[in-house]
Protein backbone atom coordinates (compact mmCIF):
# COMPACT_ATOMS: atom_id res chain seq x y z
CA UNK A 1 0.00 0.00 0.00
CA UNK A 2 1.28 3.15 -0.96
CA UNK A 3 0.57 5.09 1.93
CA UNK A 4 1.56 8.75 1.24
CA UNK A 5 -0.34 8.36 -2.29
CA UNK A 6 -3.63 7.67 -0.46
CA UNK A 7 -3.72 10.14 1.95
CA UNK A 8 -2.45 12.78 -1.25
CA UNK A 9 0.72 13.70 0.36
CA UNK A 10 3.65 14.42 -1.61
CA UNK A 11 7.15 13.24 0.25
CA UNK A 12 10.36 14.89 -0.38
CA UNK A 13 13.54 15.51 0.79
CA UNK A 14 12.22 19.50 1.53
CA UNK A 15 9.76 18.13 3.59
CA UNK A 16 10.07 19.84 7.04
CA UNK A 17 8.26 16.71 8.80
CA UNK A 18 11.39 13.90 7.96
CA UNK A 19 12.85 14.49 10.90
CA UNK A 20 9.89 13.91 13.64
CA UNK A 21 9.45 10.89 15.11
CA UNK A 22 6.82 9.37 17.03
CA UNK A 23 8.09 8.27 20.14
CA UNK A 24 4.65 6.74 21.85
CA UNK A 25 1.30 5.86 21.07
CA UNK A 26 -1.54 5.75 23.32
CA UNK A 27 -5.18 4.20 22.50
CA UNK A 28 -8.21 5.09 24.87
CA UNK A 29 -12.00 4.40 24.07
CA UNK A 30 -12.73 7.29 21.37
CA UNK A 31 -8.82 8.88 20.65
CA UNK A 32 -5.53 7.87 19.28
CA UNK A 33 -2.58 9.92 21.03
CA UNK A 34 0.58 10.29 19.74
CA UNK A 35 4.06 11.65 21.55
CA UNK A 36 6.26 13.21 18.93
CA UNK A 37 10.30 13.84 18.88
CA UNK A 38 10.02 17.64 19.13
CA UNK A 39 7.89 17.19 22.26
CA UNK A 40 4.26 18.04 20.95
CA UNK A 41 1.83 15.09 21.92
CA UNK A 42 -1.25 15.21 19.41
CA UNK A 43 -4.87 13.73 20.17
CA UNK A 44 -6.89 12.47 17.26
CA UNK A 45 -10.25 10.83 17.55
CA UNK A 46 -10.82 7.59 15.78
CA UNK A 47 -13.57 9.02 13.42
CA UNK A 48 -10.89 10.68 11.88
CA UNK A 49 -10.05 7.21 10.40
CA UNK A 50 -12.97 4.86 10.26
CA UNK A 51 -10.82 1.35 10.37
CA UNK A 52 -9.40 2.65 13.59
CA UNK A 53 -13.02 3.81 14.66
CA UNK A 54 -14.54 0.64 13.97
CA UNK A 55 -11.23 -1.78 15.32
CA UNK A 56 -11.15 -3.46 18.56
CA UNK A 57 -8.90 -2.66 21.20
CA UNK A 58 -6.03 -5.53 20.01
CA UNK A 59 -6.11 -4.62 16.85
CA UNK A 60 -5.39 -0.64 17.35
CA UNK A 61 -2.84 -2.57 19.24
CA UNK A 62 -1.31 -4.25 16.84
CA UNK A 63 -0.14 -1.04 14.72
CA UNK A 64 3.89 -1.04 13.90
CA UNK A 65 5.92 1.88 13.26
CA UNK A 66 7.61 2.39 10.13
CA UNK A 67 10.47 4.89 7.57
CA UNK A 68 12.31 5.74 10.80
CA UNK A 69 9.14 5.26 13.11
CA UNK A 70 7.25 8.08 10.65
CA UNK A 71 4.45 6.34 9.92
CA UNK A 72 2.55 4.21 12.24
CA UNK A 73 1.00 1.35 10.36
CA UNK A 74 -2.00 -2.12 10.64
CA UNK A 75 -1.71 -4.05 8.21
CA UNK A 76 -4.94 -6.09 9.50
CA UNK A 77 -6.59 -3.06 9.04
CA UNK A 78 -5.15 -1.88 6.13
CA UNK A 79 -4.37 1.40 7.64
CA UNK A 80 -1.24 4.16 7.86
CA UNK A 81 -1.06 7.31 9.02
CA UNK A 82 2.20 9.25 8.46
CA UNK A 83 3.63 11.83 10.84
CA UNK A 84 2.75 14.88 8.34
CA UNK A 85 -0.91 13.97 8.81
CA UNK A 86 -0.54 13.75 12.38
CA UNK A 87 0.42 17.37 12.63
CA UNK A 88 -0.93 18.97 9.74
CA UNK A 89 -4.60 17.39 11.18
CA UNK A 90 -5.12 15.42 8.16
CA UNK A 91 -7.96 12.35 8.58
CA UNK A 92 -8.35 10.19 5.98
CA UNK A 93 -9.02 11.65 2.38
CA UNK A 94 -10.59 8.47 1.14
CA UNK A 95 -13.59 8.60 -0.21
CA UNK A 96 -15.24 6.03 1.59
CA UNK A 97 -13.86 7.91 4.76
CA UNK A 98 -15.15 11.04 3.84
CA UNK A 99 -18.61 9.30 2.96
CA UNK A 100 -18.79 7.42 6.35
CA UNK A 101 -17.95 10.50 8.52
CA UNK A 102 -20.67 12.67 6.56
CA UNK A 103 -22.92 9.65 7.00
CA UNK A 104 -22.36 9.45 10.83
CA UNK A 105 -22.68 13.40 11.84
CA UNK A 106 -18.34 13.72 11.61
CA UNK A 107 -18.10 15.37 8.38
CA UNK A 108 -15.96 18.43 8.24
CA UNK A 109 -16.26 22.44 6.99
CA UNK A 110 -13.88 21.80 4.20
CA UNK A 111 -15.22 18.71 2.98
CA UNK A 112 -18.24 19.80 2.77
CA UNK A 113 -16.75 22.67 0.74
CA UNK A 114 -14.72 20.34 -1.84
CA UNK A 115 -17.95 18.57 -2.41
CA UNK A 116 -19.51 21.57 -3.26
CA UNK A 117 -16.83 22.52 -5.35
CA UNK A 118 -16.64 19.42 -7.40
CA UNK A 119 -20.38 19.12 -8.00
Amino acid sequence: MNVFWRLGMNISANNPYLHIRIITVLFDESMLTVRLSDGRTITIPYYWFPRLFHARAEQRLAYQLFGKQSTLVWDELEEAIPVEAIILGIPDQTNSARSWRKANGYGFVDEQVLELVEA
